[in-house]
């Protein structure tokens, strides 16, 4: 009785083994289709609040950043255009300070004024030794 018993388990054993295996790839499959149409869902709809939301909500304040350059490792000079008036800014880690403040008309006698021949770097150094 005990034999036949450990046979009929063996066999049960059998026939369900391919059977587990189908239903797990099945539920792999439907798990990764699911996740694929939540993705999806996510993508559109961050799509349509970019698209569709007014620029007051999205960050847009009319300051356009017109220039930016690099004076150091962690200091910069921006440009700024607020409304009809642009700000120079001198920016750090620690703070942002406004450097100038110019009209539409000031402006391009400004950036004439700054503009000077560019002096090799190494004439400068050797003429410092």
């Amino acid at each position: 009785m005990m034999i036949a018993w450990l046979m009929a388990a063996s066999e049960t054993a059998k026939v369900l083994q391919p059977s587990t295996a189908v239903d797990t790839t099945g539920q792999l499959v439907s798990m990764m289709i699911s996740l694929m149409v939540v993705l999806a869902i996510a993508i559109g709809l961050a799509f349509l609040w970019r698209r569709f939301m007014p620029q007051s909500i999205t960050g847009h304040h009319g300051l356009d950043i017109v220039a930016s350059r690099n004076i150091g490792s962690r200091e910069r000079l921006l440009l700024v255009k607020v409304g009809q008036r642009y700000v120079l800014l001198g920016a750090t880690p620690q703070s942002i300070n406004q450097l100038a403040e110019f009209t539409a008309d000031e402006l391009p006698e400004a950036l004439s004024a700054v503009k000077q021949q560019p002096v090799q770097t190494w004439q400068l150094w050797r003429s410092k030794t």
